[in-house]
């Protein structure tokens, strides 16, 4: 017994006051076990988890050279990664966020303002999201006035296609977003 607690503080003696490559791989396992907590998913804690088992098999002797120590760590992260990832991913499952990634699409249907006359078959210029940006006349029939509403249809490159909006329809709108 007494050499069994002679033996653990010796080992907890190597570890804290000397940089030995045992030390070395349970300190980089502990650090990437606790950098999973910044980027959960699971992997940086089996490569931490198999690191720390690597300075393990330092301590007791049975890994003596770093080729050895990088081969023990390759192989049982595969393992740990291979084998218990779906498992840990069944008790603590990601959180998964999906958005609208086509920022056009909550475009559509706006009202904007046309800040530039836009004539029958030609181009003008609307505001939207802080900016001014061309506008094409979805019509085509009559021109849209600076200053009057126009809802947006699609874009065409770096131009919005436009139409005319009634000024009931302007109101309606208004009323249903306050």
């Amino acid at each position: 017994m007494a050499c069994n607690v002679g033996r653990a503080a010796s080992i907890v003696t190597r570890i804290v006051f000397e940089f030995t490559p045992s030390t070395l791989w349970l300190i980089g396992g502990i650090v990437l076990m606790l950098l999973e907590l910044l980027m959960p998913g699971g992997i940086v804690f089996f490569l931490g988890f198999s690191a720390a088992c690597v300075g393990l098999l330092f301590l007791l002797g049975v890994v003596h050279s770093p080729v050895s120590a990088f081969i023990a760590w390759f192989i049982s992260s595969l393992v740990l990664l291979v084998g218990f990832r779906g498992i840990m991913q069944r008790f603590a499952p990601a959180t998964l966020e999906k958005a609208n990634t086509d920022e056009d699409f909550d475009a559509y249907n706006q009202i904007v303002e046309v800040a530039e006359t836009i004539p029958s078959q030609g181009e003008g210029r609307i505001h939207f999201r802080s900016t001014t940006w061309r506008a094409r006349n979805y019509d085509g029939e009559q021109p849209l006035a600076q200053g009057s509403q126009a809802r947006l249809i699609f874009r065409e490159n770096l131009v919005w296609i436009v139409e005319a909006v009634d000024s009931v329809e302007v109101n309606e709108s208004h009323a249903e977003e306050g």
